[in-house]
């Protein structure tokens, strides 16, 4: 299966203002729907999907637009045919949430906002190392 991501709109907005540190209960949402299945040719079907980031308090708010094309076996465009936009292959979601999620990672950045990947903050039990001027190396 050959599964190409292509977007065709991009927006993004930074609602936060820019002088105002972020708040530390910050929930980010995101999300990827498919909105539209249809049948090129026996072997070759598109999808569209919108995938969006919101933030809670609103700091910012992504969206990215765009077009999938599969190229399979008959069998499975036959397969992919058969199902509901909610019940998407794994492979064909998976491909889409990569693009979508290291695109978003980018726009995060050019905003200045936090980037919509999962935060995985615990309270170490030993102090964090710190990084010497001079050296390149934890020390």
């Amino acid at each position: 299966m050959n599964i190409q991501v292509t977007p065709s709109h991009i927006s993004m907005e930074k609602l936060w203002p820019t002088n105002r540190v972020f708040p530390s209960e910050l929930q980010i949402n995101v999300n990827v729907n498919f909105v539209n299945l249809e049948r090129k040719d026996k072997t070759k079907c598109t999808l569209r999907f919108i995938h969006t980031v919101n933030y809670n308090p609103s700091v910012a708010m992504m969206s990215i637009r765009g077009v999938v094309n599969v190229e399979a076996t008959e069998e499975e465009i036959k397969e992919i045919m058969s199902k509901k936009l909610n019940q998407i292959p794994a492979r064909i979601m998976q491909a889409t949430t990569n693009f979508c999620i290291a695109n978003s990672v980018i726009l995060s950045q050019v905003l200045g906002v936090p980037p919509p990947l999962p935060s995985f903050v615990s309270k170490p039990d030993v102090e964090a190392p710190v990084m010497s001027r001079n050296a390149s190396v934890y020390i």
